[in-house]
């Protein structure tokens, strides 16, 4: 029987989540690694303005602080106060920011310049400041040098707050007792581009590793980060580098904040380097200081792995309606003798981004059912994770796999229930075959919150990649705009090599929930229904 499992125990898990892991698949090939090799690969956060403020004083000198350790102080990005825009500010000392020195300041929308003090946490100095009205918080290191430590955690930041070392700290207060000191203060919360730079060197690692990068000598991806239908949504995203030897690779989840739009996404050219990329939303916790609600997350993964050339422009999506069940694509389902090896998907989106799915274990998660019918009789079941192996007979027969998934999460809007069910047929294989499941996807017009003014949808059927393809015999394409109380059938026009077209019945708002059905000339079929596909507007 094919197991049924958890993806890890959720209190467990949670400690690993600010990583994320991405594999290259299945069957692998790893190249012999030659010679020797070095590499930089770095998340640029100045060209990003990721978690930094710009300070500028009035000879006009940009000063980067990093913010205190956000981990210290929350458990998602939308909780830790940040720097949005422009703001002129007059800096105060505040000394080291005890309730007399903050008593005897006017700190009212002002930036607080406090000294760090050992034994008291930042959270303490800076929120003293906040509830007297300070708008922003510098702390700076008590001894020389930059200090990273907090004194504590637990505690949320009431205001933006950012450390200095000890010389830019003094320097700025020592100034602040003879004259007023202006700040201009600049953050970006939602930078419109990010860099992801690797940068190689072959052969030795020279002396001085000093690079100059350009924007026009990298590749330059266009994504279209989609939403349920919501405003300001927080996300997490993550790019990942493979070297040619390399199996899996392992980088960051990044906050990215006030989704539904489109960023600009650089990354290094290299045609022996591969990338690839993840996505998850709402956002992921990267502590567990404070207790939250339980909630299921899309966590969907690219299903590119590609090298870039210098130049190039690409356009992509994450999220994007409608989502369905379907299948790994980096692990295609298969048969290598009597054993079927599977790995299907719970969600799998417009650009062919794919998640798995299981059934929660708290109250509006997800519901999942999986299963596998040789003919009539049922032989794998599970509402865990279905992915793994097992045993069907020798002889030559039919089988038909069906995948229920609901989403009831409470920020879940569209997508609400889905089923996919397919035919095939298969038998012994004496070498790894492909097993030639009919996929389906759509191509809506929707906007970045998944709704659709236009009338026009696109269909594509294709076989699993590496699987004996046949031609399609019949397809049918029902449409409802009550949640499925009712169906009406759509025209559709063939286009060619799989691909279909057609106009939907006008209606003024709503839902557009869809029902297909479709096979292939050697029996090999296809059926999807999705509640509440997409919107209108």
């Amino acid at each position: 029987m094919v197991p049924g499992r958890r993806a890890g125990h959720r209190a467990a898990r949670r400690h690993h989540d600010h990583a994320r892991r991405a594999d290259r698949g299945t069957p692998v090939h790893p190249a012999h690694q030659e010679g020797h090799q070095g590499h930089v690969r770095r998340r640029h956060p100045l060209a990003a303005h990721r978690a930094r403020d710009h300070l500028l004083h009035p000879r006009a000198e940009a000063r980067p602080p990093q913010y205190v350790d956000p981990v210290q102080f929350s458990d998602y990005a939308t909780e830790y106060p940040r720097l949005d825009g422009t703001r002129l500010l007059l800096a105060v000392d505040a000394g080291r920011g005890t309730p007399a020195e903050i008593k005897a300041r006017d700190l009212r929308g002002k930036l607080a310049v406090i000294r760090r003090t050992d034994g008291v946490p930042v959270s303490t100095q800076a929120n003293a400041a906040a509830a007297a009205g300070a708008a922003m918080v510098a702390v700076y290191s008590d001894r020389p040098g930059p200090d990273a430590t907090t004194g504590g955690n637990g505690v949320k930041l009431a205001v933006p707050t950012v450390r200095l070392t000890h010389e830019e700290g003094m320097e700025l207060v020592q100034r602040a007792r003879h004259l007023p000191v202006l700040i201009v203060a600049k953050g970006i919360v939602a930078s419109p581009y990010v860099y992801d730079l690797y940068l190689r060197e072959k052969g030795r690692v020279p002396d001085k590793l000093t690079y100059k990068v350009k924007s026009k000598s990298l590749a330059r991806i266009e994504t279209g980060y989609h939403s349920q239908l919501s405003d300001d949504v927080t996300v997490n995203e993550a790019r990942f580098v493979f070297e040619p030897w390399d199996t899996s690779s392992i980088s960051t989840n990044h906050p990215m904040a006030k989704t539904p739009r489109t960023r600009t996404e650089y990354v290094t050219p290299d045609p022996e380097v591969v990338w690839t990329s993840s996505a998850i939303t709402p956002e992921r916790a990267y502590n567990n200081l404070w207790p939250h609600p339980d909630t299921p997350r899309l966590s969907l993964s690219s299903p590119e792995f590609r090298a870039y050339k210098a130049g190039e422009r690409v356009s992509r999506t994450a999220f994007k309606q409608p989502l369905l069940p379907g299948f790994n694509p980096r692990n295609p389902t298969r048969r290598e003798g009597d054993q079927l090896f599977l790995s299907p998907q719970g969600f799998v989106d417009a650009q062919g981004n794919f998640g798995d799915a299981y059934t929660s274990d708290f109250e509006h998660g997800l519901k999942t059912d999986f299963r596998l019918y040789q003919g009539d009789e049922l032989l794998w079941q599970t509402n865990y994770l279905p992915s793994g192996s097992g045993t069907l007979p020798a002889e030559k027969g039919t089988y038909r796999i069906t995948y229920d998934v609901a989403n009831e999460a409470e920020w879940a809007k569209l997508a609400v229930r889905t089923r996919g069910e397919w035919t095939f047929g298969s038998a012994h294989a004496a070498e790894p075959t492909v097993v030639p499941l009919l996929l389906a996807s759509f191509d809506a017009p929707v906007d970045l919150k998944n709704r659709a003014g236009a009338r026009k949808l696109g269909l594509t059927l294709r076989h699993q990649e590496g699987a004996e393809r046949s031609a399609i015999k019949d397809v049918s394409l029902e449409v409802s705009y009550d949640d499925g109380a009712t169906w009406k059938s759509a025209r559709l026009r063939a286009k060619g090599e799989g691909r279909y077209e057609t106009s939907l019945t006008q209606s003024r708002s709503g839902f557009v929930s869809l029902r297909l059905r479709a096979s292939d000339v050697k029996g090999n079929a296809v059926a999807h229904e999705v509640i509440r596909a997409y919107a209108l507007r």
